[in-house]
């Protein structure tokens, strides 16, 4: 069995017969050692490290107080538990000591069972604390070697305990800082505990783990930081904390954030406002990814050689470039070949401009730049131009998240630039419209205000049919019958451009409307919309009165169902809400004028109930009206001065209302179009019926047969057709169609085909007639009129397309076209 070993006393009193006393006392238990000045004992603890020192007070040359101070600044020595022994009385003494560093107190004359439990104790004591520095030691190795932020403090003084060298290095921590204030060294312009500290926390569950995180004012960075209690080697309660840098992650999600925003801002724009929003937009994105400069360069070719030109730049804190020579059109393959060829292959230019090319450097170097983004913009799969993003401060390489983000923001800022391009071209010729600025709103919502919509405005001109209809039955003179039938005609033309109107809805969810310019006679237009609404001012006995500029031309040309609607929607609201006996007034005058086109000017008033400043605010937004009773009392959806004031707009004009409550309203609204080339409107005042009248005779000796399933529809092309001469077979379906042309080859001149019939469809009997030898002229008649439909019809090989309700007008013209007469 190996003998156990003994701890080790050092004796350190200048009186040799305290020496002899204490060694009698401690020589059965432990190893003794004995010096009796001050510095050899210092030199004897350096020497043999015993567990315990026995130090007096009062010596020669050195006292105890000197010689504590030397250990306790010894690496060697430090920890080692000293034991004052004196026969000085009182406190004054002990606490001196104590105040040293002494571990404990021994009073002379000694007392050998108080020497021996003393000495006993501090090296329990000792050697646990021996145990906790070891395991702190190994904990510290294990945190030190982690490349994580982790500090440790006392939860009742907020004191420091441990800090990791990551974290030191992270927040530029040099020298020991544990004992120190955890908010002194980890925050700036804190002086007490932060408000933010997670013990308040923890000190209401101790079990708990507090997840948060923080914006730190000494490393201005972003952390996620976990927090918790746990047990310490020492046995004592304390608070550590593992932080996580959220910094690079927090950049980007403020870089998506202005990305979005800036989507936003471009979404939700007018052409006026393009500019503005533009640049708003550019600017978000560059401060969110820190660079002082952003620019958009467009492709061009001259000579074969392609070249790019600055259209937008957005600068702040670097010198603008916008409008200097070289931002007007430069070469590629002369100053950026590289650009060229990688940009053009969906590659970015990124990186440190003193690592490009020469000629790169020559030419960017002069603007300030000292790093660059070039994000290639592809439209429609062709190579379009690029947008740049300099930072003149800094030699930085833009990460791979930063040049996704803001590839997609540059793509989408290209994207609506075109747009507004083509929108505002489009406005400026007053050719077609497309409405490229449609909200992506949610399509279930989209769908009802659809519907909405068009119940308000299929009510209107379908209450003048089923009115007239009523007055035309019970007319006893033909003359009255005569009024009745010609106001349900107008109406009805009417009710047809609504229902054109509902088709329309679907090409405005797929973005692509179009206004349909056509030649027409205001002031006819206009009488025409007054009579939709004379049923109802007849009904409330109001008076309605009209005033013309006769400057207006006779005849203009724009979307006359268009203009339609917007004042059948005015008229309609003017009714609504004026009382009984009261009084509207449509006046239209001429706002301005070149010599092509000219702007009008047409204003509803009325006598009604008048409008109020807060309720003009939300006249023209869907689903709000005037007060919330506004639908119960007057009936209406809502939507007919959104839908005017989109109409209006897409006409290059704009619409308000001038009112107060109590007095009556007076809507305004201005509209561009073009003068008319007619002169007079004689041709136009023809009925279908007289307009048929004209052609008698014209298709004498030519046979047309007509594929037709519904009876009424064939009883109209032929009542349409009586005068004209021509002879007309008729076929129920697309199988007996072909039987009939089989049958009787070279006997047709014309074939008017409908596309939707039982047994063979007008697609599928065309594909088999143009199987057979002769040449026959097919001229499809359907109700389908998109142009989905109308390019079916011609890949099936029908040769053209009428559409239904039928135009007698038309259906005339492509039987002479395709007669030859």
């Amino acid at each position: 069995m190996s003998e156990v070993k003994k701890n080790s006393v050092l004796i350190v009193d200048d009186d040799k017969g305290n020496i002899m006393a204490l060694t009698d006392i401690l020589i059965s238990e432990y190893i003794v050692y004995a010096e009796r000045k001050g510095l050899d004992a210092v030199a004897a603890a350096e020497k043999y490290l015993p567990d315990v020192i026995l130090l007096d007070i009062i010596m020669p040359e050195m006292d105890g107080y000197a010689v504590i101070s030397a250990l306790k600044n010894s690496e060697k020595t430090k920890n080692i538990p000293v034991i004052f022994i004196t026969g000085l009385g009182g406190f004054g003494a002990e606490e001196k000591g104590l105040a040293f560093g002494a571990a404990d107190y021994i009073s002379k004359p000694f007392s050998r069972a108080i020497v021996k439990l003393r000495i006993r104790n501090q090296i329990k004591i000792h050697n646990k604390l021996s145990v906790v520095n070891e395991t702190l030691d190994i904990m510290g190795s294990i945190l030190n070697k982690t490349d994580a932020m982790i500090y440790v403090t006392d939860p009742d003084t907020d004191r420091v305990l441990f800090v990791n060298d990551f974290m030191k290095r992270h927040f530029g921590i040099e020298g020991d800082v544990v004992g120190r204030l955890c908010y002194e060294v980890f925050q700036k312009g804190f002086d007490q505990r932060c408000y933010f500290c997670p013990c308040r926390q923890l000190d209401k569950d101790p079990n708990s783990v507090v997840i948060w995180e923080e914006h730190n004012t000494l490393t201005n960075c972003y952390y996620r930081n976990y927090d918790r209690y746990i047990d310490w080697p020492s046995g004592k309660k304390v608070h550590i904390q593992h932080c996580v840098d959220l910094t690079d992650i927090r950049k980007l999600d403020d870089l998506l954030y202005a990305v979005n925003n800036a989507a936003a801002l471009l979404l939700n724009c007018d052409t006026e406002s393009f500019e503005n929003n533009l640049y708003q937009s550019m600017s978000l994105m560059s401060k969110a990814v820190n660079v002082d400069r952003m620019y958009i360069w467009k492709n061009f070719t001259v000579e074969g050689r392609l070249h790019c030109a600055q259209l937008y730049e957005w600068s702040e804190g670097a010198e603008p470039q916008q409008g200097k020579e070289f931002t007007r059109g430069i070469p590629y393959s002369e100053n950026i070949p590289r650009w060229e060829r990688e940009l053009s292959e969906d590659e970015c230019i990124n990186g440190i401009l003193c690592d490009m090319p020469p000629e790169e450097q020559e030419l960017l170097a002069p603007q300030g730049i000292l790093s660059i983004l070039a994000v290639p913009i592809f439209i429609k799969e062709s190579f379009w131009g690029f947008v740049g993003f300099d930072d003149c401060h800094c030699e930085r390489q833009f990460t791979e998240k930063e040049e996704s983000i803001l590839r997609s923001g540059s793509i989408l800022v290209a994207s609506a630039l075109l747009r507004n391009q083509m929108v505002q071209s489009i406005r400026d010729t007053s050719a077609q419209l497309e409405t490229a600025l449609e909200q992506a709103t949610v399509a279930s919502k989209a769908k009802g205000d659809f519907l909405s919509t068009m119940s308000h405005e299929m009510r209107t001109p379908m209450n003048a049919i089923i009115g007239m209809t009523a007055i035309g039955k019970k007319a006893r003179d033909i003359e009255q019958k005569d009024r009745a039938l010609n106001k349900i005609e107008d109406a009805s033309t009417h009710l047809l451009g609504v229902i054109n109107d509902v088709l329309d809805m679907a090409k405005i969810e797929a973005d692509k409307l179009e206004l349909s310019p056509t030649e027409f006679n205001f002031e006819r237009m206009l009488q025409k919309t007054m009579t939709v609404a004379n049923f109802r001012v007849d009904e409330k006995r109001q008076v309605m009165t009209v005033s013309i500029d006769n400057k207006i031309p006779g005849f203009i040309i724009g979307d006359d169902q268009r203009l339609t609607q917007v004042i059948t929607n005015l008229l309609s609201n003017a009714v609504k809400f004026t009382p009984e006996g009261g009084k509207i007034h449509i006046e239209a005058t001429l706002a301005g004028e070149t010599a092509e086109d000219c702007e009008l000017r047409i204003e509803v008033s009325d006598s009604g109930i008048g409008i109020s400043p807060e309720q003009r605010d939300r006249l023209f937004l869907p689903f709000e009206q005037a007060e919330s009773g506004t639908s119960r009392k007057f009936g209406g959806t809502g939507l007919g001065l959104v839908i005017s004031k989109r109409i209006v707009e897409l006409m290059g004009g704009r619409i308000w209302v001038e009112s107060e409550l109590g007095t009556g309203a007076r809507f305004i609204f201005t509209v561009k179009v073009q003068r008319g080339r007619k002169e007079d409107d004689n041709a136009s005042e023809c009925s279908e019926i007289d307009s048929a009248a004209a052609y008698t005779g014209a298709f004498e000796g030519k046979r047309m047969l007509l594929a037709e399933d519904i009876e009424i529809n064939r009883e109209i092309v032929m009542a349409f057709l009586e005068n004209t001469g021509i002879i007309i077979d008729c076929a129920e379906d697309g199988k007996k169609a072909l039987d009939m042309i089989e049958a009787t080859p070279g006997r047709y001149d014309v074939v008017l085909m409908d596309v939707q019939m039982p047994r063979m469809d007008g697609l599928e009997a065309t594909r088999r007639i143009r199987a057979l030898p002769a040449a026959l002229p097919i001229i499809a008649m359907t109700a389908n009129v998109f142009k989905a439909d109308i390019e079916e019809c011609l890949a099936a090989g029908m040769d053209d397309h009428v559409g239904k309700p039928l135009d007698i007008e038309k259906v005339l013209e492509k039987l002479r076209k395709y007669l030859k007469t």
